[in-house]
């Protein structure tokens, strides 16, 4: 089987790339001759990708614009079809909606069957319903519950032709018993507890709900850091808290790879989300590292974390409810660590690569073995 996997961006900084990433590895070591595209860009280098891929796997490079009436769309989608038509795939597999634009129409008129990963919760317009619904699309793989609900919901489409498999976790990567000196680094105490997050600074991640009950709880505790990992100093809704910078009790480290060895200092996990989420990708990593997580209601992260079953589940753009937790673990601690190992049990059971992996691949030889029917 010949595989190719895509996705239009440069680099592999979202839950999407590094899902892809992850699939492909497993692809790769289960005898499947697997390609993976990027949208190029000069600032990378080959090393950079493969920190996270397989040294084996083939990598290649295509501009990959969104999409428009455009001679640079033209050229990449004629590029992009004389690749695959040159490769001859068995199945090409799309992560993100801009890759799956571009691949549709250039893949038009030739026979190889689509799966499109879909990630988020965001409602489906007209014209993408209609790529979803395409039979050229042969399995859309959602990564929630609630994802396949919207899909269905707002584009029509079939829910057999969706199939729900969770995202994985690479395991020896995010291991819970790795040494960590992030807080010798940042000159952190010892004795401090660090709340943490991981994930960019845009208005669905709620970051400004997770910094006003961190300021609320600050008030009153005054051993406890907020670390943002991903996020700059210079971050809109960071600097409206800039005292709380400047005592560095909240600490942005910016753009890191390595967010294992940072997870470990944390004490506790805070995902404060509103909006888009498809099943929260850095809630899996925490429970992986057996950290206690707290998570608010948001699409299908309670599919995976349940409220004093596993973690604490709070209602979205709730600071009170968030505070309240924060504090439930601050003042709890020994509870909720030995809570997380539930957390850690489900990605075991649920998350790992070699379950999504096989899961994935089953996939592949279905909609292979039904080709043309």
């Amino acid at each position: 089987m010949k595989v190719l996997q895509i996705i239009a961006q440069p680099k592999i900084n979202t839950g999407g790339a590094m899902q892809m990433c992850l699939l492909a590895n497993y692809l790769y070591d289960n005898n499947v001759d697997v390609i993976v595209v990027f949208h190029k860009n000069i600032n990378y280098s080959l090393d950079y990708y493969y920190n996270f891929l397989n040294k084996n796997i083939k990598i290649r490079f295509f501009d990959l614009p969104k999409f428009s009436l455009s001679k640079r769309s033209i050229n990449s989608i004629l590029d992009l079809r004389n690749f695959i038509k040159k490769e001859n795939f068995d199945i090409i597999h799309i992560h993100k909606s801009r890759a799956f634009t571009l691949t549709y129409i250039a893949t038009l008129g030739v026979d190889i069957p689509l799966v499109v990963n879909r990630g988020v919760i965001i409602p489906l317009d007209f014209f993408n319903s209609l790529k979803y619904k395409s039979r050229k699309v042969k399995k859309i793989i959602a990564v929630s519950e609630a994802v396949k609900k919207s899909i269905v919901e707002s584009a029509n489409v079939n829910p057999e032709k969706i199939e729900v498999v969770y995202g994985s976790i690479d395991l020896k990567r995010f291991d819970f018993s790795i040494e960590s000196n992030f807080k010798k680094e940042f000159g952190i105490s010892d004795d401090e507890f660090i709340f943490g997050y991981v994930g960019n600074d845009l208005k669905r991640k709620g970051l400004e709900y997770l910094l006003s009950a961190f300021n609320i709880l600050e008030n009153k505790y005054n051993n406890i850091t907020l670390v943002l990992v991903g996020v700059s100093e210079n971050s809109k809704v960071v600097l409206e808290y800039e005292e709380l910078l400047k005592n560095r009790k909240v600490i942005c480290t910016g753009y890191r790879i390595d967010i294992p060895r940072i997870m470990k200092s944390f004490d506790a996990f805070v995902f404060a989300g509103i909006s888009d989420e498809g099943l929260t990708g850095v809630i899996r990593e925490a429970a992986a590292m057996k950290i206690p997580v707290i998570t608010t209601d948001v699409a299908g992260n309670e599919e995976f974390i349940q409220n004093e079953k596993n973690g604490i589940v709070v209602p979205k753009k709730d600071v009170k409810s968030l505070v309240a937790a924060m504090e439930k673990i601050y003042l709890n601690y020994d509870y909720y660590k030995n809570l997380a190992e539930n957390a850690y049990k489900f990605v075991m059971e649920n998350m790992n690569n070699d379950v999504r992996g096989e899961k994935i691949l089953k996939i592949y030889y279905d909609v292979i073995s039904s080709k043309g029917v």
